[in-house]
């Protein structure tokens, strides 16, 4: 039994089939997507609130209260601007 494999077959196939245009993510009103450092720092921001001391600095003089509504204050627009 002969299993030689056509690579240049099988791409062509995958890269020609209406499955594989539907896995390449474009925004339906041709919207550009969030940008990858953007959505960094909003992930990093809300990980230092949900988890505060554990990612960022530890508050020593300022209170939690404080620094998390200056997390969130700095994070809501970025968020805005990506969504």
């Amino acid at each position: 039994m002969d299993r030689t494999i056509d690579i240049e077959s099988i791409s062509e196939q995958l890269t020609s089939s209406s499955t594989a245009k539907s896995l390449i993510y474009q925004h339906p009103l041709n919207h550009p997507l969030p940008d990858r450092e953007m959505l960094k720092a909003i992930v990093n921001n809300l990980r230092q609130c949900l988890f505060p001391g554990f990612y960022g600095k530890s508050p020593h003089k300022i209170s939690w209260k404080s620094i998390i509504a200056n997390l969130l204050d700095s994070t809501l627009p970025l968020l805005s601007e990506q969504i």
